[in-house]
C-alpha cells in the first residue's frame, strides 16, 4: 500500500509539471533567467562564480535581439542545441585585495559536474569531444564581451562545453524537468570552493503562476502557496 501511495504522489507531481505552461522564448525575462543560472559557493576567502549556460539562455537572448534576423538566430541556436556550457571564474584574494585568478587548467582539474534526475539517478557530465567549430566561435565572441563588461573577471571566465544529448539523442540536462545540476569545486590554495546546485525546472522559463487567493506569484516547482497555504493552479 505504501509503494502505491508513493507512486501516486510521484505521478501527481509529474502531472503538475507537465501541465505548466512554458513561456514563449520571446517573452522570457533574460535577466531573471541569468539570475537563476549564476551562483557561487559561500563562504570563501576568495571568490568563485559558476554560470550554467543551457541552450535556452541563447534562445532568450538571440530571439529577442532585434538586430539579429530570426533565421540567423535560429541557425545559431541549432548549432548550440547539442551542448550545454558551464563558465567558471575562481580567484584567491591577496592581502592588499589583489585578485589572483585561476587558469583554465586549474579550474578544470578542480571541478566535477553531475546531473541528478527526478528519480535521483546521478550521471557524471563529461566535456564534449569534437565540438562544432561554430559553437566554439560563439565562445570566442563571448570572451571580449565579458571582458568589456566585467574587466579581468570577465576575461578569466573559463567556458567548458558539455554534450547535452545522450547516445539516443535525448536531452541530458533539461531545465524544464525536475532535476538538479551539481557543480563541485574542490578546495584550492586561497579559495575553499564548495558545492553549487542548480535546481530545475527553472522558474523563468514558465508562464508565471499566481495564487488564486492571495494573487502572489508562485515558483513553478511549488504545489502550494507558501503565503496562504492554498493549492496552486495547475
Amino acid at each position: 500500500m505504501k509503494k502505491i501511495t508513493l507512486l501516486l504522489i510521484a505521478v501527481l507531481a509529474a502531472a503538475v509539471l507537465l501541465g505548466a505552461e512554458r513561456q514563449d522564448m520571446l517573452k522570457v525575462n533574460s535577466d531573471a533567467l541569468t539570475e537563476e543560472l549564476q551562483k557561487s559557493a559561500e563562504p570563501t576567502p576568495g571568490m568563485n562564480l559558476v554560470w550554467w549556460v543551457p541552450v535556452e539562455f541563447w534562445k532568450s537572448v538571440l530571439l529577442q535581439d532585434k538586430t539579429i534576423k530570426p533565421e540567423e538566430a535560429n541557425k545559431i541556436i541549432k548549432t548550440l542545441e547539442p551542448y550545454t556550457m558551464i563558465a567558471v571564474v575562481r580567484t584567491d584574494i591577496g592581502t592588499f585585495g589583489a585578485f589572483n585568478f585561476h587558469d583554465k587548467a586549474t579550474v578544470a582539474r578542480n571541478m566535477k559536474v553531475t546531473y541528478i534526475d527526478e528519480k535521483g539517478k546521478k550521471t557524471p557530465v563529461k566535456q564534449a569531444r569534437n565540438v562544432n567549430k561554430d559553437a566554439l566561435l560563439m565562445l570566442d565572441i563571448m570572451k571580449p564581451i565579458l571582458t568589456n563588461a566585467m574587466g579581468n573577471m570577465g576575461k578569466n571566465f573559463h567556458f567548458f562545453v558539455y554534450a547535452d544529448r545522450d547516445a539516443r539523442g535525448r536531452r541530458v540536462m533539461d531545465p524544464y524537468k525536475k532535476g538538479k545540476l551539481v557543480v563541485e569545486l574542490a578546495r584550492t590554495r586561497g579559495e575553499t570552493g564548495g558545492v553549487i546546485e542548480f535546481e530545475c525546472p527553472l522558474n523563468s522559463l514558465f508562464v508565471p503562476r499566481k495564487c488564486l487567493k492571495c494573487k502572489k506569484e508562485a515558483h513553478i516547482s511549488w504545489n502550494y502557496c507558501p503565503w496562504c497555504g492554498k493549492p496552486l493552479p495547475k
